[in-house]
C-alpha cells in the first residue's frame, strides 16, 4: 500500500520562516538530499512521459484509418493537455462499453483505469512543478504557491526515496494495467461479432457448470426476464424434472439468471449439453443496470411438459449454488429452496454432482 507524504500548508504573507519554515538547507547538504532523489524524480518523469506517449498511440489507434489520419490525429494530440487526453481516450472506451452491454464486465476496470490515470497525472504535475532548488527543514519542499482571499498560501510536502520509489512503481505498473486494460478493450471488439449472448436459469448459473460445458462462456452479469416463472417441469432422460420456464405474460412473475456471452462455434457444445426436449428463444431480459438486452434461452417444448416431476436434490442446489454465486436476491432463492426434491437413486452421479459444488 502507498504511504501518504506528509503535506505542509503554510499561511503566510511574507517570509516562510514566520511560520515554522525556519531552516533553509544549502550547500553540499543540500546537493546530498537532491542527489539521492535525483534519480527518483527523472525516472517519474521519463516514466509519466512515456505514459502520455502510450495513451496518444491508444486514441491513434481507435481514431485512424490511414497513415495520412495518423498525421492529424498526433498533430491534434500534440495541441492538448495531458488531462484532456486521458478524457478524451475515457470517452473513446467508453462510447462502447457503457453502449454494449456485452461490455459491461469493462466498466468497473475503466473506472479504476480513469481515477489512476488523474492519479499519475497529479504526480507528474507535482514533480514538475516543484521548487527543488530551495530545501526547507530537512526534506520540505515547496509544491505549491496560491492566492486566496485572505492571504498567500505556500504549501510544502516532504519528499524522501521510499514516497518517490512508490510513486515510481505506481506509474510503471499503471503502463502494464492501461496496456491489459486496452488489449481486453480490442480483443473484445474483435470478436463481438463472434459471440452470442445467453441467459441461464437452472444449473448452467453455476459457473464451473457452464464453463465446463461451453469453455468460452464469459460471464458478464445478471438479469431477470418478466412474464415466466419457473418449474421442474421439463422430462430429463434420468426421468427427473429440469428447469424450464413457463410464460404468464404477468409482470410480477420475475425468473432470475446469469447473463454470459459464448462463442458461436461452441453454441453446439451447449446445445449438445441442453439435450432435447428445449427449444431455442430469444428473449428480452431486464440486466442488474436496467438495460434491456436480448439473450438466447432454452425453454422445454410442450410435449416434454409434466407439471408432477421432481428435480434431484443435487440439481435443485446447483441452481441454488449459482444463484449465490451471482448474487442473485435471497428471496428469489428461497423461492428455488422451497421446491420439493428428491433424491437420485444413481449414487456415482449424485456423489459426482454433489462434489462439483464444494470443488
Amino acid at each position: 500500500m502507498r504511504t501518504i507524504m506528509k503535506r505542509v500548508e503554510i499561511k503566510t504573507s511574507f517570509r516562510y520562516y514566520d511560520h515554522g519554515i525556519k531552516e533553509w538547507v544549502e550547500g553540499k547538504d543540500r546537493d546530498l538530499i537532491l542527489d539521492n532523489l535525483a534519480t527518483y524524480i527523472g525516472r517519474i518523469i521519463i516514466e509519466f512521459n512515456s505514459l502520455e506517449d502510450d495513451i496518444n498511440w491508444y486514441i491513434k489507434e481507435k481514431l485512424s484509418h490511414s497513415e495520412g489520419e495518423d498525421e492529424t490525429i498526433f498533430l491534434f494530440l500534440s495541441k492538448m493537455g495531458v488531462s484532456d487526453k486521458a478524457e478524451l481516450l475515457k470517452k473513446i472506451y467508453g462510447q462502447w462499453i457503457y453502449r454494449d452491454y456485452e461490455m459491461k464486465f469493462l466498466r468497473k476496470p475503466l473506472e479504476a483505469i480513469e481515477q489512476k490515470l488523474n492519479e499519475a497525472i497529479k504526480l507528474r504535475n507535482r514533480y514538475a512543478h516543484t521548487n527543488w532548488a530551495e530545501v526547507f527543514n530537512g526534506k520540505l519542499f515547496k509544491v505549491k504557491t496560491e492566492a486566496k482571499r485572505d492571504g498567500v498560501y505556500h504549501t510544502f510536502m516532504e519528499f524522501d526515496e521510499v514516497h518517490l520509489k512508490e510513486d515510481l512503481e505506481f506509474i510503471e505498473k499503471l503502463h502494464e494495467e492501461l496496456y491489459e486494460f486496452d488489449d481486453n478493450y480490442i480483443n473484445t471488439i474483435s470478436t463481438s461479432t463472434s459471440r452470442i449472448l445467453i441467459f441461464s436459469y437452472g444449473s448452467n448459473m453455476f459457473s464451473k457448470r457452464l464453463t465446463k460445458r461451453v469453455p468460452s462462456a464469459k460471464s458478464i452479469g445478471i438479469g431477470k426476464l418478466l412474464g415466466y416463472r419457473l418449474e421442474f417441469s421439463k422430462l430429463s432422460k434420468d426421468k427427473s424434472g429440469k428447469a424450464t420456464l413457463i410464460k404468464t405474460d404477468d409482470i410480477n412473475d420475475i425468473v432470475w439468471g446469469n447473463i454470459s456471452t459464448i462463442f458461436k462455434d461452441e453454441k453446439h457444445l451447449l446445445d449438445k449439453a441442453e439435450g432435447s426436449g428445449y427449444l431455442e428463444k430469444n428473449v428480452l431480459i431486464i440486466s442488474e443496470t436496467d438495460e434491456s438486452i436480448y439473450a438466447l434461452t432454452y425453454i422445454a417444448d410442450n410435449s416434454n411438459l409434466y407439471h408432477k416431476l421432481l428435480p434431484y436434490d443435487w440439481y435443485k442446489a446447483l441452481i441454488i449454488e449459482g444463484a449465490k454465486e451471482n448474487g442473485i436476491d435471497s428471496d428469489y432463492i428461497k423461492t428455488i429452496d422451497n421446491f420439493a426434491a428428491i433424491v437420485d437413486p444413481d449414487n456415482d452421479r449424485s456423489d459426482r454432482e454433489w462434489k462439483t459444488m464444494k470443488k
